[in-house]
């Protein structure tokens, strides 16, 4: 994240950010971190369990579910979002034919997602894993954003198809 945030700035004093894949927590610490938690809204969410961090509203469940969601959108009480980030894996099994159409679900989740609570010009990164079906989504996320960047930070190992897709200025 931090790699990502000094090429990026994605953070600024004041946001409203969704860390959805939270667990065990070192994005949403990262984000306290750069913002004024005072002035800021960050609500993370898991299927696991986190330890409490100071500023941050956890919602524990699968953000798949609806009442988990009807959660997150009264937490943001109308507010519009100014970064949603996605650190959401599936139980990797090594089988592509198996692990990739999870992960893309969750990269559709996220994206679904911040189509519907993220502000104009708001920002996305989401963990994916390269792939064909994802250079094909990648298409449709270019059509809700202006600019669509992939990274690869160096704590990802070389050989890992682990990618983030930082996707700037909604339409």
């Amino acid at each position: 994240m931090s790699q990502i945030n000094k090429k990026d700035k994605l953070f600024k004093k004041n946001m409203t950010i969704i860390d959805l894949g939270s667990a065990p927590g070192g994005w949403s610490k990262y984000a306290v971190k750069k913002t004024n938690i005072k002035k800021s809204l960050i609500i993370s969410n898991d299927i696991l369990p986190m330890k409490p961090i100071n500023g941050i509203n956890f919602i524990k469940g699968d953000i798949k579910k609806k009442s988990i969601k009807k959660k997150l959108i009264k937490l943001i009480n109308k507010k519009k979002v100014d970064l949603l980030m996605s650190d959401m894996s599936p139980n990797i099994s090594g089988i592509p034919s198996i692990d990739i159409p999870k992960s893309m679900d969750l990269i559709k989740l996220a994206t679904k997602i911040a189509k519907k609570i993220l502000k104009r010009e708001g920002k996305m990164l989401i963990k994916a894993f390269q792939s064909k079906e994802l250079n094909d989504y990648l298409k449709y996320i270019h059509t809700l954003f202006k600019t669509v960047k992939i990274r690869k930070p160096y704590a990802s190992k070389i050989f890992s198809r682990e990618i983030y897709i930082l996707a700037i200025n909604k339409i």
